[in-house]
């Protein structure tokens, strides 16, 4: 069993999933997860009872902690300053909380630099020092690692691609602006899109569908060769590609990585993505466009890489006299 052990977290809308590492090897120990839940403080203290167990059975010492969370954070502070998805969370000092509940380092960032991170070390993006993450899913986000080394801007909230907006799209966004491509070619986007297209009386296959539409349903349909369905994908995905050739010019990247649920929807999606992105700028910097290898553990992965850099930086600290 481990001397000295790091935890990680995860937390995102429905769950939040928690692990302890081995220090020295980064293996798992154990890991378990629990429902998020609608008060964020009970969800802290439901998160906390699980991590309590986890720990008795690796009887180690806890030397760093890393966490991924699903909302907007200042990754200096650790402090959550909101969260899109849960309510409750706003201006939350996170990282103190775990820091004084568990007598360790705390790094604090969002679940795209997380998922990011993991991507980097056990993924699509191993072995590479500069990369784009882009997560495609409810929300669209992402981080940016350049040199090795995770870019966290000079607020800690870099990486919000999702609010990077198409120029001269009309669509609103719950931002307040226009043609951000969250607006455009995330889950919910995308099924609203269908939606107010059939209710303008156009035909498709989804207007006899029997269950919600979502996204899913939506790239299931164009697959399948729905007119409609296609068309909406189509746009989702030029949104999307055209915004990553826009990363491509200010960050000269090695490769942009795609995760996320709707990145899974399909060769419509992709094909339309792989058009708008490829262009003069990409051909001469040779970029790479890759699929993520991790959907859904990219940032429990990215937040254990987090713990073990807080792990090391301890171990480094001087002792007080």
């Amino acid at each position: 069993m481990a001397d000295q052990a790091v935890l990680a977290f995860d937390f995102g809308g429905t769950k939040i999933a928690v692990g302890v590492a081995d220090a020295d090897s980064s293996g798992w120990l154990a890991t378990g997860k629990v429902p998020t839940l609608e008060n964020a403080r009970e969800s802290l203290r439901s998160v906390e009872r699980l991590t309590d167990r986890l720990i008795a059975r690796t009887d180690a010492q806890i030397a760093g902690i890393g966490v991924s969370f699903g909302g907007n954070v200042d990754s200096h502070s650790g402090r959550v300053l909101r969260s899109s998805l849960v309510a409750g969370w706003d201006d939350l000092p996170l990282a103190q909380e775990f820091s004084q509940r568990f007598g360790a380092p705390v790094k604090v960032v969002n679940d795209g630099l997380a998922g990011a991170l993991g991507e980097g070390r056990f993924g699509a993006a191993a072995g590479l020092t500069d990369f784009v993450y882009l997560t495609v899913s409810t929300g669209i986000g992402g981080g940016i690692v350049m040199d090795g080394r995770p870019c966290g801007g000079g607020s800690g909230q870099a990486g919000e691609f999702g609010h990077m907006r198409v120029a001269g799209d009309p669509t609103p966004c719950r931002c307040g602006y226009t043609g951000c491509i969250e607006a455009i070619a995330a889950g919910p986007a995308i099924a609203a899109s269908v939606v107010g297209h059939l209710r303008a009386g156009e035909p498709s296959t989804l207007a006899a569908a029997t269950e919600p539409i979502t996204a899913r349903l939506v790239a299931e349909h164009a697959r399948a060769g729905d007119a409609l369905a296609q068309k909406v994908m189509t746009t989702a995905g030029a949104a999307v590609g055209y915004v990553l050739a826009e990363l491509v010019a200010a960050l000269d990247p090695q490769a942009i990585v795609v995760g996320g649920g709707v990145a899974n929807s399909g060769p419509v999606f992709w094909d339309a993505l792989h058009d708008a992105f490829v262009g003069p700028m990409v051909d001469r910097r040779s970029v790479e466009l890759r699929p993520a290898l991790h959907i859904n553990k990219a940032p429990l992965n990215g937040a254990l890489m987090l713990a073990l850099e807080q792990a090391r930086l301890n171990r480094a600290q001087p002792v007080s006299q």
